[in-house]
This record gives structure tokens, sequence and C-alpha cells, in this order.
């Protein structure tokens, strides 16, 4: 069998390619081989098997997953990966392995990618450590553009009120009336913030275009840059107090076990429960509710760590547009799961692709031996064939020729050994006699012809002849 050398690009014998180097490794896969070189097996090919929850990849649980896995695919040109634990132990003792038993439906996602990619995945070292980051906040991916920023940062305050209201209410803003006189005079969140265009008569539309702006940019960083929610966050509740009941899709409260609301506008939500009761707080005659919200594995929020007004409140925002499903209540505390209104809501490009994964055992595959080998031991077979025939004579031969001295016999002999056939030069090459060696057919210098005289004015050279002839005619 050959295997194809990727580094010079030529097809050698399984025997030869492992001389070459004690790093090169053969791989076996449906009956063909392909050389590798151990030394270019780098971390960047290792993968993970990525774990999907609402059409989103989540990240901590892919890349905590015990299980790695090496694309050893990338180097034989197939989309092949193995389990790096049983490829280093199997490599501990084998140069040749074959790869068996496929299972495919899975997908993968390169595991430097999430690490570049996700901040807070990689842990520190210690607590200590923590302090000595790039960021501010090194546990959750809480960064955003500025515009992107600066939107939270003022949803944080007063901006929720008018983009809440005009989710909830859509025409409310959609007409002509001049604005109102308290956004007339708030240039930073109308121009800087909205980025309305700066102009005399502003009207409630011209609001209206620049909070539906500001909805598209955070419906946009719910996507592509919030975190999804993982149960292996620390915090694994949320709580959020009001001052009166969400209603159901049924048009009343959400009182009953199995309930549901759909929520249009962003939810502000705390991690701590006091900060809930403080918003609920104790209306006298009055049930004020706090919710305590679990989130659906896949659902994004957003930490407000970094962007809120207030830094006490601990406040996460949770997108519009998702269910609320009430799952038990205990006095005045009502407990809730929070998912996506459609499954693919939030549904992004995860990085994940699919491989198959194959097992990998060593080969029981027969060395063949090198061709300088091969011809050595066939000329001696050979050889050995020859001499035990000359060794021999026939009885015929021995009777007629009993009266030859035994001199002239071992002469005789010696005239009938035939040299061994040597074997025929590769394709491009030739074979010097005096040294008995093939060499590449361009190193061979032809003969230079010798060149005739030209003939005479008004005769011309017979090709056949070649001699100098008069013209005729």
């Amino acid at each position: 069998m050959l295997v194809y050398d990727p580094i010079n690009l030529e097809n050698l014998p399984v025997a030869d390619y492992l001389d070459n180097d004690p790093n090169n490794i053969v791989i076996i896969y449906n009956k063909k081989a392909y050389g590798v070189n151990k030394a270019l097996f780098m971390f960047n090919n290792e993968m993970k098997r990525c774990i999907i929850a609402n059409n989103a990849l989540l990240k901590k649980a892919t890349y905590d997953n015990p299980d790695t896995f090496y694309n050893i695919g990338y180097f034989i040109g197939k989309k092949v990966i193995v389990n790096q634990n049983t490829l280093n132990d199997v490599l501990k003792e084998h140069r040749v392995i074959e790869l068996t038993s496929k299972t495919s439906g899975d997908t993968y996602i390169n595991k430097e990618l999430l690490e570049l990619s996700t901040i807070g995945i990689l842990k520190p070292p210690s607590k200590k450590s923590v302090g000595k980051v790039n960021f501010q906040y090194a546990y959750e991916d809480v960064y955003f553009d500025e515009l992107m920023s600066k939107i939270l940062h003022e949803y944080s305050g007063s901006l929720f009120t008018q983009i809440n209201y005009n989710l909830l209410y859509p025409d409310y803003y959609n007409n002509d009336r001049p604005l109102d006189y308290y956004y007339k005079n708030n240039n930073n969140l109308l121009f800087n913030v909205l980025q309305i265009s700066n102009k005399d008569n502003l009207k409630n539309i011209d609001l209206k275009k620049g909070l539906d702006k500001a909805i598209a940019n955070i419906d946009r960083g719910f996507i592509e840059a919030a975190p999804r929610y993982e149960k292996t966050y620390v915090h694994q509740v949320f709580y959020r107090g009001m001052d009166r009941k969400y209603i159901n899709t049924n048009g009343g409260e959400l009182e009953n076990i199995g309930d549901t609301a759909l929520i249009l506008n962003y939810t502000s939500v705390s991690s701590k429960k006091s900060v809930a009761k403080s918003f609920a707080g104790n209306l006298v005659g009055k049930v004020t509710p706090i919710y305590i919200i679990y989130l659906e594995e896949g659902l994004p929020f957003i930490n407000m760590v970094s962007t809120a007004k207030i830094k006490k409140e601990k406040e996460y925002l949770l997108p519009r547009n998702i269910i609320f499903e009430l799952i038990s209540k205990k006095g005045r505390e009502y407990t809730v799961i929070a998912r996506p209104f459609k499954k693919d809501q939030f549904a992004i490009r995860t990085g994940c692709f699919p491989l198959d994964t194959y097992d990998i055992q060593p080969a029981s595959l027969p060395l063949p031996v090198s061709p300088a080998t091969l011809s050595s031991k066939m000329s001696s077979k050979k050889s050995a064939k020859l001499s035990a025939k000359l060794s021999v004579p026939s009885p015929a031969k021995s009777k007629t020729k009993s009266n030859i001295d035994s001199g002239n016999s071992d002469k005789s002999k010696k005239d009938n050994v035939k040299p061994v056939k040597l074997k025929r030069c590769p394709n491009g090459m030739v074979r010097i006699k005096m040294m008995n060696e093939c060499v590449p057919k361009q190193n061979i210098k032809p003969k230079a012809k010798a060149k005739m005289a030209r003939c005479p004015k008004g005769t011309r050279r017979n090709p056949k002849t070649l001699k100098c002839e008069a013209k005729q005619g």
C-alpha cells in the first residue's frame, strides 16, 4: 500500500514514509492511506460538541463538557473528527491507525473560537487574579457598542417609559401633533441617544421614528451580543415587583397554574429579591405581586451592570415578545418561567457545523518492503536458484562429458551464468551502462550533429543522397 506524503506531494510505500521522520504517522480512512506529521497537530484544531437550546448555542455548557475532539480531517481533506484522549492514547504506541465506526448527526465548534468570542468562559486561576484582567466585569458578556450602551443607559433611567409605551400602544406617537415640551428641551435624549434630526417644530412622529430605531438596536443587542441563559450561570432566578398582576392570554389576571401571558415590552428584573419587594410595595387592601422568574435555556438576557444608572438595583433586561407561564404561587409570590414566543425567535448563526465522529484503532496493516530491499532479496533468490541448477548436471550430460577435466567444467559453468536483469528505470529516466545507474533524461547531452556545408549557388541538396545537384527546370 502506498501513502500520500502531503509535504513532498508524492506517493511512497508505508515503510519508507515512516522511516523518513519519527513524527510521521499513517491514517487509514476508507481503505486509503494518508500521511500526517504529528508536529502539525496544534490546539487550534480542538473541537467541542455543540449543545443547542432554542436554536441558541449554550456556550458555557458546550465548553465545560469534558469531551474534547480533534479535527483530524483537516489534514486529510475530510469532515472527520476523533476523540482527542483516544487519539493521544493510540499514538503513544502506534504509528499506523485506522478510522472506523462512523457516527453522524452532531455539530461541533472550534474550541479556540469559543474562548476568544465569549467573555468569562475561561476561569481565572484565582479570585485575586480577576482584578488584573482587562475587563471590569469578567464573568458575563456585558459590553456593547457606543450607541447601544447609550440607549441602555437611558433606558434604565426614564427612556423605558417611552420605549415600552410605544411597544404597548404603537399608535400613541404615530401622529403629527407637536412634540411635548418635555422632549423639546431634552436635547441629549432626542439628538444624541435617539439620533433624531435636529430641526424646528418636532412632532410626535419624529419621536416615534427615534424610538423605533432604539427598539431595533435593543433587539439587535439581544440577538447578536447578549449571552443566552444557561443553568451554569450563578444567578438562576430573577425577581420583579409590580403594583398589579400580569394579564393572561384570555384577558384575565395571571392567576391559575398553567396560565400564560404574552409580554410585548422589555422587562426589567433584578437578581436581588429585596429590590423586587421595594418596587412592589405594600398597598393596603391590594395584593402587589412579586414575580419569581426562571429563564428557559437559550433565552437571551442583558446584564445592565455596565449601563444601568442605578447600580444597586442589580438590573437585568429581558427581551420583548416572550411568554410568562405561571408554574406555582405562594401568597403574593408568583413563580413563572420565561420562554421565547417562537422557537426560532432568537436564532442566530452559532458557528457550529456538522462533522462525522470516528473511532480509532491500531491498523493491522502488514508494512510493505521498500523497493531496494525487495530488489536485493529477489536478486539473491534468483542467484541461489541459478547456482543450484548449475551444480546439479543432468544424467545425459554427465555421461557424454565424463572425459572433460574439472577445470574446463568450472569454466563452462561460469560462462553459462547469466547476469540478473536490472529493474526498469522510472519514467523520465534512463540507465547509463557504464555506471549502471538511472539518471534523468535531461542530464544526458545529445551528440551534436555535424552541420553540412551549404550547396553552391544554382544547386540544392538531394535529401536521399545528401549530394548537391543542379536545380532542374
